[in-house]
C-alpha cells in the first residue's frame, strides 16, 4: 500500500508504507512532512489475462499507462526470487480495479479463474474486456454475470482500448455514474460459435499447399543473385562451439531456486525462471501438443533452496504424474527448452551440442555471417511464412520448402507455414531458425544458396520416433 501526502502548497507524494513515520522534504516548497496520511492502492489496475493472449493485454497496459493508469500485471510485476502465488494475491489486494481481457483461453483456464474469485471475494470492480466472441463458462458466469461487458470483437482494437481507458479514468475518479458503460447490445452474452478444428487436413487443403509450395520451389530460388561463395565441396558448415547462453544456461541449472508454486500455469514458471536467472526459456510446443500437454498445464512445487535443476525434474515429472510420459527439458540451441519426456529419452542427454549446417553445394558466406548473427525475436502466432519473408528481405535469407518433405510434415498434423510463438534475446538466427522450425516438426538444410525446410530424418532428434512412441 502507499501512503497520500499532501503537501500545504498542494504538492502531493505517494510513500510506501514501511516507511511511515519517516520524515521527507516536499521538493516545491521545502517543508517537512511526514509518511503519514490515507492509505492508497499501490497499483489501480489489475490485468488479469491468459499468457496466451499475452500481445494483447501488453497493448492494454500500455494503453492505460499512457493514460495515467498504473497498472499490474504478471509476469511483469513479478520480482524476481518473489512467491509466484503470493505476488498474484498482493497485486489483486494492492490494486483498485479488476480487468479481465475475456478470451476463449481465459475462459479455459485455472489460473485466470481463480485470479477472478479472489477479486470477487476482495470486492473488486471487475470490468471483462471481452476480446473473443465465446460463451463464459458456467463457473465463469457465476462471478461475472451482474457485470457489464465492454466488447473490443472488431477492428481496429486501438478504438476499443481508448474507450476502455476513458471507463476506467472515470471510474477512478469515483464517477461510477457517469461512466460510459457500453451498450445493452455489447452486454448481452454471446451465444456459443460452432466448434471446428484447429488445422484443417482434407485431402483438397493438402494438396493445394503442395501445389502452391512446389511451385515456390522452382521459381523462388531464381531470383536471388549468387554471393561469394566459399570453396565448393564442403558437405558441411563448422561445427558451432558451446555459446555464451549455453553456458550462463548449464551454470543456472546450478543455482539454487528460491521460491514454490501452486497450481500456477508452466508458460508462467518458465517466463519466471528466464526472468530470475536472465537466461532464455522455450517451451516445445509440438512436443506436448502431440502428447496431450498444454503450455498452461498446472505447476506445483514447494522445495526452495533446492538447485534449479532439481526444482524443473521436480515440476516436470510431477505433469505426468511420475509414470510414462510427462515433462522433461534439455539445453539445445542456446534455450532451456520444455520438452517431453519422451524427447529427452530419444535424445539422451540434459545438453545438446551445436551441430553443423548441412550443406550442399558451395556455401555463400553472406548466408554463413547472417545465420552466426546474434539476434532477438518476441512472437506470438507469427505467420512463419512472413517471418521468412522477412528475413529474406532483411539478411538475404532464400528459402523454399521441399516438396518431398511437405507431405511428411502434412501426415504428422503439422504444417510448415503455420504460426510460430518464440520469445529469446540475444541468441544466433541459426538457433532461432532451429527453434521455429522446432515448432512444426521441420529442420532445414542448405542447398545452392538457398535454406530448403525439410522433415525430420536425423536418427539422434527424430521427432517422428517421439511421436511414434508417445501414440
Amino acid at each position: 500500500m502507499l501512503i497520500r501526502v499532501t503537501c500545504e502548497c498542494g504538492q502531493s507524494f505517494h510513500i510506501d508504507d514501511v516507511h511511515k513515520g519517516s520524515q521527507f522534504e516536499c521538493s516545491e516548497c521545502g517543508e517537512n512532512l511526514t509518511a503519514d496520511g490515507e492509505l492508497i492502492s499501490s497499483h489501480d489496475v489489475f490485468i488479469s489475462h491468459s499468457t496466451k493472449n499475452k500481445t494483447i493485454a501488453d497493448a492494454v497496459c500500455a494503453t492505460l499507462e499512457a493514460h495515467g493508469i498504473r497498472c499490474w500485471m504478471a509476469p511483469r510485476d513479478i520480482k524476481p526470487g518473489a512467491d509466484w502465488g503470493e505476488s498474484i494475491l498482493d497485486g489483486i489486494e494492492n490494486c483498485r480495479l479488476f480487468l479481465l481481457v475475456f478470451s476463449s483461453h481465459a475462459n479455459d483456464s485455472r489460473h485466470v479463474m481463480r485470479e477472478v474469485e479472489r477479486a470477487v471475494n476482495k470486492g473488486l470492480y471487475i470490468i471483462p474486456f471481452r476480446i473473443d466472441d465465446v460463451t463464459p463458462s458456467k463457473s465463469m458466469e457465476y462471478f461475472l454475470s451482474s457485470q457489464h461487458w465492454l466488447d473490443a470483437m472488431t477492428s481496429p482494437l486501438e478504438k476499443h482500448l481508448e474507450e476502455l481507458a476513458g471507463i476506467i479514468a472515470n471510474l477512478l475518479e469515483g464517477n461510477q455514474g457517469s461512466a460510459k458503460g457500453p451498450s445493452a447490445e455489447n452486454t448481452k452474452v454471446a451465444s456459443q460459435p460452432k466448434r471446428t478444428k484447429s488445422k484443417s487436413k482434407t485431402i483438397l487443403a493438402a494438396v493445394s499447399l503442395f501445389i502452391v509450395v512446389l511451385a515456390a520451389a522452382l521459381v523462388i530460388p531464381k531470383f536471388f543473385k549468387p554471393a561469394e561463395k566459399s570453396p565448393p565441396g564442403n558437405s558441411s558448415t563448422p561445427v558451432p562451439k558451446k555459446s555464451a547462453s549455453e553456458t550462463k544456461i548449464l551454470e543456472a541449472l546450478d543455482k539454487p531456486f528460491k521460491t514454490y508454486f501452486i497450481d500456477t500455469p508452466l508458460s508462467d514458471v518458465a517466463s519466471w525462471i528466464a526472468d530470475a536467472f536472465k537466461v532464455n526459456v522455450v517451451i516445445d510446443r509440438a512436443s506436448l501438443m502431440s502428447e496431450g500437454y498444454d503450455i498452461d498445464e498446472p505447476i506445483t512445487i514447494d522445495q526452495k533452496e533446492i538447485s534449479l535443476r532439481s526444482a524443473l525434474n521436480l515440476m516436470l515429472d510431477a505433469v505426468g504424474g511420475g509414470l510414462d510420459g510427462g515433462l522433461s527439458f534439455v539445453v539445445r540451441d542456446e534455450v532451456l527448452l520444455i520438452t517431453t519426456k519422451n524427447y529427452r529419452d530419444s535424445v539422451g542427454a540434459e545438453y545438446l551440442a551445436p551441430k553443423p549446417d548441412k550443406i550442399e553445394g558451395p556455401v555463400p558466406q553472406k548466408l554463413i555471417d547472417s545465420l552466426n548473427k546474434a539476434h532477438s525475436e518476441e512472437l506470438v502466432d507469427y505467420p512463419l511464412e512472413e517471418l521468412l519473408n522477412m528475413y529474406q528481405a532483411k539478411y538475404g535469407l532464400a528459402y523454399s520448402v521441399d516438396p518431398n518433405s511437405l507431405v511428411a510434415i502434412l501426415n504428422m498434423g503439422a504444417n510448415p507455414m503455420d504460426p510460430v510463438t518464440l520469445k529469446v534475446d540475444n541468441i544466433s538466427l541459426r538457433s532461432i531458425l532451429r527453434l521455429l522450425l522446432l515448432q512444426v516438426e521441420a529442420r532445414y538444410e542448405i542447398r545452392n544458396e538457398v535454406v530448403y525446410i525439410m522433415d525430420w530424418e536425423e536418427p539422434a532428434t527424430d521427432k517422428n520416433a517421439v511421436m511414434k512412441k508417445a501414440k
